[in-house]
């Protein structure tokens, strides 16, 4: 899935919400994890499963198993990627850095677009998105580099306490 097919249910929260996705989603999530740490091992992976087409944490956890292999899960690297992307879709920030990450690499079985990469930090709107965007649009990469505009995503993801963001502008400001 592509970020523009799914623009309008996944647009980038405002700069005020740093922490990405949906808010009930966020509010929801410690009560997913506290009910999960009571389950037996292969049961988590069951919760998982009912829940990953609806459920951003969900498809998020199970994509994790999924990659790695345990509790109940055969490691399958396809369905892990097929659940990272449908967690980025239903708006866990997580899964859309690391999408945009394998699209940026051409990495874990995704074909390199960075355009495509661009648009989902774009979308995810946390720290590590606009510090990675930054550089992208510092760079040219896969959007239109923009010295000004890198530098603000940056000073943004800086001023979240983004470490790598402090000392590139350390760097650049001198």
């Amino acid at each position: 899935g592509t970020p523009s097919t799914k623009r309008s249910r996944n647009a980038a929260p405002p700069k005020t919400h740093r922490r990405g996705g949906n808010e009930a989603a966020w509010k929801a999530a410690p009560s997913m994890a506290a009910k999960l740490a009571e389950e037996p091992l292969g049961a988590t992976a069951a919760l998982l499963r009912q829940r990953c087409e609806v459920d951003a944490d969900a498809a998020y956890g199970l994509s994790v198993l999924t990659a790695r292999g345990g509790d109940g899960v055969a490691r399958d690297r396809k369905e892990a990627l097929r659940l990272l992307i449908k967690s980025a879709e239903l708006g866990k920030t997580e899964a859309q850095c690391q999408y945009a990450q394998l699209l940026a690499e051409g990495a874990g079985g995704v074909k390199r677009d960075e355009r495509e990469a661009c648009e989902w930090l774009r979308i995810a709107d946390c720290a590590e998105a606009r510090y990675r965007l930054g550089l992208f649009t510092f760079e040219g990469r896969g959007t239109r580099k923009d010295p000004e505009k890198a530098h603000s995503l940056i000073a943004d993801a800086a001023s979240d306490g983004h470490m790598a963001a402090v000392d590139w502008l350390h760097r650049k400001d001198g």
